[in-house]
């Protein structure tokens, strides 16, 4: 009962407790709110005395100055507006506003003037008009980091989905070249691999955004580059790996490194160098060795063969010092094209393979290759977005094996997530040259003077001159947004078109080489979409393979988007010089084409035969022929490689030019039946494939004719070199 009752009496105080701090709480608000109330009252009080002051001084000084003044009825109903007409004052019901004295004193017989009812504004200057770009740098930089576009884009591209990514990139590039050194580095510090390299393909993008290669290796920058490359060359594995490999590691070795250093003489080369049977030192003939440039070379030749297999590119860049060495060799020699070139190539190889990404980003080489393709010299340029579109997998889906190469465009090919492209190209060329040719010599423009030498490594596009025709005129005709072109370059081992290794050439037929470059242009999507072979002497033949192949493969896609054939000197029923003595021969062709190429042999005869029925019966494809009406100088000789018979494939165009072998590919300007029957060609199969996606990837139409006339014009038509070529020829 006790324990009740000091709970009930405890129940009492606490409530009375609360009702004591509610009405204390009441009595405060009550008293804030009168203070409020009183506070108001005084400042409007205070306000109404101040104006009435104001007005009554600015009378009194109106009279005492004898000027006229009136009082203004404002229309609004209970309120006055006061102006002194002839002062710098008009005082209003609402304040006081200073004002320009520019009116005449009012004569007494004046009448008030009506009030204009509509609004009056006064334009303000720009508050930010006057500053600095100081100022207001420091103005942007008090905005928070993750506020700023800029490192919004960033974010996007590093952390977004497919299409945040690609329209991050895109806008990214364009926006950081009025950024301040400090900021662009720091965000090239925040940057993934997929955001580098999609900025790295955009020529506008700016290069402060790569970080630049960490600091060279004391062991790399202070060794001899010889020695460094007989490290890295003799514990590389050579079980399990092509003859040519072995040949160019060995060669590379013992041929050029032991006969340039020193440090491999021996007492026994001594000999040959000194006569020991006299005091005096004669003049003797020197042991052969290479200068510096030739052993750098050819090293790189022999790691261009070990970067076509995996576990080598593996053991290149994770066991070596690979990566930092190139970079040393690219610096020390920046003018040799030649050496840029090869290393631009292994490159591209290593950049074949996913797990090898993170070294060549980490060492700087995305940088760095950003730079080389700005370079307008095919020899760097071509090999550097080759290595770009491979580190761009994920986004750009394409893969350029050896010996393939991205001529147009240089920049980004993607795919959104609505199926959609950014670059519509709806048409694939592939450019296929011959023995002894290759996508950085086979076409260029012919020189008709003579100005240009062969062994000239200086490949720079001029305004009257072409190294690539097929790139710059068709940038020119403003089609390299429709027209995707790959070129072929064999300079892969297992693929050499030539004599470079011994055991290769006399070893791979046609069939080979054919089967091998399908699969390689099927990698980076040829076939896909309506593609355009293009092929020099027996570049013509492995086009013609690949053909059979794919329809002995049940390639179905590949067949039916096989839109065209221009031929250019092509042996198709063989060629003469196979008949000639066998020392001649072999100057022309290793023994394997020898026995291939020779005049009506079953092999090509079975091969013509099976191309010319398929042509007949697809009904659609288009074949140009060119053939060669002049003898060709070669060491010394002047031969007549592919006669009339053998180049005429009997369907289609065929067109006898006054040239040789060597210039039958090479037009000598824009107005040259060669370039001419090119475009036309180009131009009927966009006309009979109109693509239906527009430049940002909108579709246009259910057949995508709006955007067939938007490129031909309204009377579908374009012209070209002068002349009107219709979509219906």
């Amino acid at each position: 009962m006790e324990l009740v009752k000091i709970e009930q009496k405890a129940a009492n105080k606490e409530q009375l407790q609360r009702k004591k701090c509610k009405n204390k709480l009441r009595r405060r608000c009550t008293v804030r709110s009168n203070d409020l109330k009183k506070s108001r009252f005084y400042m409007k009080n205070t306000m109404k005395v101040t104006m009435r002051t104001l007005k009554s001084n600015i009378f009194n000084s109106a009279k005492k100055s004898g000027k006229t003044w009136a009082v203004i009825k404002s229309p609004v109903k209970s309120k006055k507006s006061l102006a002194i007409l002839g002062t710098s004052l008009v005082v209003t019901g609402g304040g006081v506003a200073l004002w320009n004295n520019y009116y005449m004193p009012l004569p007494s017989t004046t009448s008030v003037p009506q009030i204009d009812l509509e609004p009056q504004y006064i334009h303000v200057k720009q508050p930010f008009a006057d500053m600095t770009d100081d100022i207001k740098g420091d103005m942007k930089a008090m905005i928070p980091r993750h506020l700023r576009k800029p490192w919004k884009l960033l974010h996007k591209a590093n952390y977004g989905n497919r299409d945040e990514h690609l329209n991050a990139v895109r806008e990214l590039s364009n926006i950081t070249h009025n950024l301040s050194d400090g900021e662009v580095r720091e965000m090239a510090q925040c940057c993934e691999i997929q955001t580098a390299v999609g900025l790295s393909r955009k020529k506008d993008s700016d290069l402060r955004l790569f970080l630049p290669p960490p600091p060279c290796p004391k062991s790399v920058k202070e060794s001899s580059i010889p020695i460094q490359f007989w490290n890295i060359l003799s514990k590389l594995p050579d079980q399990d790996v092509h003859e040519c490999i072995k040949y160019f590691t060995s060669t590379a070795l013992h041929d050029y490194v032991q006969k340039l250093e020193d440090d491999f003489v021996q007492d026994t080369d001594l000999n040959e160098e000194f006569n020991r049977d006299t005091h005096l030192i004669m003049d003797l003939p020197m042991r052969n060795r290479h200068s510096i440039k030739q052993v750098i070379e050819y090293c790189l030749v022999a790691i261009l063969s070990h970067s076509t297999v995996q576990t080598q590119c593996q053991n290149l860049v994770k066991k070596s010092l690979l990566l930092p060495l190139l970079a040393r060799i690219a610096d020390e020699f920046p003018e040799n094209m030649r050496l840029k070139s090869i290393i631009g190539k292994i490159i591209a190889n290593i950049s074949l393979f996913p797990e090898t990404h993170k070294f060549l980003f980490s060492s700087g080489w995305v940088g760095k290759l950003a730079q080389w393709i700005r370079d307008p010299n095919l020899l760097v340029n071509l090999p550097a977005t080759k290595a770009l579109g491979n580190l761009d997998q994920e986004y750009g889906e394409s893969t350029f094996a050896p010996g393939v190469y991205l001529v147009v465009p240089n920049d980004r090919i993607v795919k959104h997530d609505n199926g959609h492209w950014n670059r519509p190209h709806g048409v694939d060329i592939v450019l296929i040259h011959g023995l002894m040719g290759g996508v950085f010599f086979t076409w260029r423009q012919h020189d008709k003077v003579k100005q240009r030498s062969w062994t000239n490594l200086k490949l720079v596009s001029e305004n009257d001159y072409s190294y690539c025709w097929p790139r710059d005129w068709l940038i020119d005709e403003g089609l390299d947004d429709r027209v995707r072109v790959i070129g072929v370059d064999f300079d892969a081992y297992v693929s050499q078109w030539g004599n470079s290794c011994p055991q290769e050439s006399f070893k791979t037929s046609l069939t080979e080489r054919s089967k091998d470059l399908l699969e390689k242009l099927k990698k980076c999507g040829i076939g896909q979409r309506p593609v355009i072979f293009i092929g020099h002497s027996m570049g013509g033949l492995v086009a013609k393979k690949m053909l059979l192949q794919a329809q002995a493969q049940q390639d179905h896609d590949f067949v039916k988007n096989t839109k065209g054939f221009m031929f250019f000197s092509t042996p198709h029923l063989g060629t003469n010089v196979a008949r000639l003595n066998s020392p001649t021969k072999f100057l022309f062709f290793p023994s394997t084409e020898v026995c291939e190429l020779e005049e009506d042999s079953p092999q090509l005869v079975d091969l013509n035969q099976n191309f010319v029925q398929l042509a007949k019966d697809r009904g659609d494809l288009k074949v140009v022929s060119f053939g060669e009406s002049l003898p060709t100088p070669m060491f010394g000789i002047d031969v007549n490689f592919v006669e009339q018979k053998s180049a005429n494939l009997g369907i289609g165009e065929y067109y006898q030019i006054k040239t040789n072998h060597i210039n039958v590919c090479k037009p000598d300007s824009k107005d040259s039946i060669i370039y001419r029957k090119f475009i036309d060609m180009v131009v009927d199969v966009l006309a009979d494939n109109p693509l239906n996606i527009g430049r940002t990837g909108e579709t246009k139409g259910a057949i995508g004719l709006p955007i067939f006339w938007e490129f031909f014009g309204p009377d579908k038509s374009k012209t070209v070199l002068g002349k009107t070529l219709f979509v219906n020829k």
